[in-house]
């Protein structure tokens, strides 16, 4: 499923174990943060946390988890821009 918006985000980037994972950080019209979801970027992309960023090209995607056989939701971007 594409996700199309004209919205500006913030990336919450995270490393552990040498692993990078990347959220998205949901604001409401006041901008108090209303959520996270986790997103992930092409494999050489690297994008610095509290970076904002507009999404161009994005779509729903998700993989399952081993250890436990659960779906495991996600937005792969793209395409994006810095703003």
């Amino acid at each position: 499923m594409n996700i199309e918006t004209n919205k500006i985000f913030t990336i919450k980037k995270e490393v552990v174990d040498d692993k990078t994972y990347y959220k998205l950080i949901i604001t409401k019209n006041n901008g108090k943060v209303f959520g996270e979801v986790k997103c992930r970027f092409k494999d050489d992309i690297e994008v610095d946390t509290n970076k904002k960023i507009k999404i161009i090209e994005s779509w729903l995607d998700f993989y399952i988890k081993k250890s436990n056989n659960t779906t495991v939701p996600y937005i792969f971007i793209n395409q994006f821009e810095y703003c």
